[in-house]
């Protein structure tokens, strides 16, 4: 009841005066009582929606006010019509990075076969049917981050790891040919991949000598090392969201406190403000 609550409330402080414009947006925030929960934003007003268990990972459905998430015992539950349940438990299998792939009831989640990041899917799912499930992508290889849409499945995924002395993890994309290929050669950690098909562009964090940075390739130009889009020393910036109109949203976390950023078309970096009480944030979702 107490998530039906937090929707109503939220929907009539949103909506209550007629649509406003601006894109949704969404993450994870650190509660003092209940943990890691979600955060729903829209022009400039904030509220957690309170889960029944702590959230690992999760995605919103900004159509139908609907919340999917991977709980802290790694079971996959669902928030809809006011009701909390969940659609499978976590057994030989542990499950991460779940997304809704549609309003028509088909979702997604990464599977970690055995428990294990050595051997991992990316299954598709019929919300009404946890049990009918299909194989979008299968590597014996951690593959976590997965963007799915406009026909395409990227993914980032561990090429190496102990023998090469640092963790190498690039991007790869699996099209409407079934097939996954290596988008990215960057030889390094380059995780979080986010594509704009407006644009042709995919934005992905990759670690820099003192932090992370945010890189922009262009599919359509043959290129493999994307360009540096954003920079500040010792800052870990993350989870690039495009926002429709020709940039992203970022999360940036420097001295542990996280800052949401806009990156605008223009090439200027600004604060967004998120309130005082969101400064431990990640798992940034922008719905346009």
């Amino acid at each position: 009841m107490r998530f039906s609550v937090a929707i109503l409330s939220l929907c009539l402080v949103l909506f209550g005066g007629g649509m406003k414009k601006g894109p949704v947006i969404s993450f994870l925030a650190l509660d003092a009582e209940k943990g890691w929960q979600p955060v729903v934003c829209f022009d400039g007003v904030c509220s957690f929606l309170h889960t029944e268990l702590e959230v690992q990972s999760f995605d919103f459905d900004k159509s139908g006010w609907r919340l999917l998430y991977v709980a802290a015992d790694r079971s996959v539950r669902i928030v809809e019509n006011g009701r909390e349940y969940t659609l499978f438990e976590a057994g030989n299998d542990a499950y991460t990075q779940p997304l809704f792939l549609d309003t028509k009831g088909a979702a997604s989640v990464v599977t970690l076969m055995g428990g294990s990041s050595k051997d991992t899917k990316i299954v598709r799912f019929d919300i009404t049917d946890p049990d009918k499930r299909s194989t979008l992508v299968h590597q014996h290889a951690t593959v976590l981050d997965p963007w799915i849409g406009d026909g395409k499945v990227f993914f980032a995924k561990v090429s190496c790891a102990n023998g090469c002395g640092r963790i190498i993890q690039e991007i790869w994309l699996n099209d409407n040919t079934g097939l996954s290929r290596q988008i990215t050669l960057e030889n390094r950690l380059a995780h979080q991949p986010a594509y704009s098909p407006a644009e042709g562009a995919l934005y992905y964090s990759a670690k820099t000598d003192t932090g992370y940075s945010i890189y922009r390739l262009w599919l359509n130009r043959g290129f493999c090392r994307g360009e540096e889009v954003t920079y500040e020393d010792g800052a870990a910036d993350a989870w690039p969201n495009p926002d429709g109109d020709g940039g992203i949203y970022f999360i940036r976390t420097k001295g542990g406190k996280g800052k949401l950023m806009h990156l605008g078309k223009n090439g200027k970096t600004v604060a967004v403000d998120i309130g005082e009480k969101y400064h431990r944030i990640r798992n940034l979702k922008v719905y346009p």
